[in-house]
């Protein structure tokens, strides 16, 4: 993950290596790759949508996938047996949303401001006997979104709901 953060450096990437790319694709690409990592936990890991929405955006394949992935990969990490991973896009507004949504335990909402920074762990992540990363996938995950220019928010009412990640993406609109 140290080596995908290097990656994500301003100065490592530039928009004219970026191509029209379907959101929905890379998605669904990424989830094959997780499908067993969500079995091993039992892990309901669904797609909400039509098979043939699409989302096109301008972005780099590869950040996006590591996007996605982590993502993807924290949602199965921190939900508990049994429970559920919905992945979802939408497309409103000359916007496409990513949202990864689970039924883990949630985000503090003292936390919250800080989940993006590098090397953080909040106390539920570290008192939860779950194998905890380093610290830096979702430091990943919001510089592959600055570098597309995307934003990103965290729905996590309360340590009991689980979380729902929202990417925003500007879409590529048809002439």
């Amino acid at each position: 993950q140290l080596l995908s953060l290097s990656k994500t450096q301003p100065e490592a990437m530039h928009t004219s290596q970026f191509t029209q790319l379907d959101l929905v694709a890379i998605v669904k690409k990424t989830m094959q790759v997780l499908f067993a990592l969500a079995d091993l936990k039992t892990i309901d890991l669904g797609f909400e949508g039509s098979s043939d929405t699409e989302a096109i955006i301008m972005g780099n394949e590869e950040k996006l996938y590591d996007l996605i992935h982590n993502l993807i990969d924290n949602a199965i990490k921190y939900t508990p047996y049994l429970g559920k991973v919905n992945i979802s896009v939408e497309s409103k507004n000359n916007k496409i949303c990513l949202i990864v949504e689970d039924t883990g335990k949630g985000i503090p909402k003292e936390d919250q401001p800080n989940v993006f920074k590098r090397f953080y762990r909040g106390d539920n992540v570290t008192q939860s006997g779950e194998e905890a990363g380093a610290g830096i996938g979702l430091a990943i995950v919001k510089e592959i979104a600055n570098m597309h220019d995307a934003t990103i928010e965290i729905d996590s009412r309360n340590e009991k709901s689980g979380t729902r990640f929202y990417a925003y993406f500007d879409a590529v609109v048809p002439k």
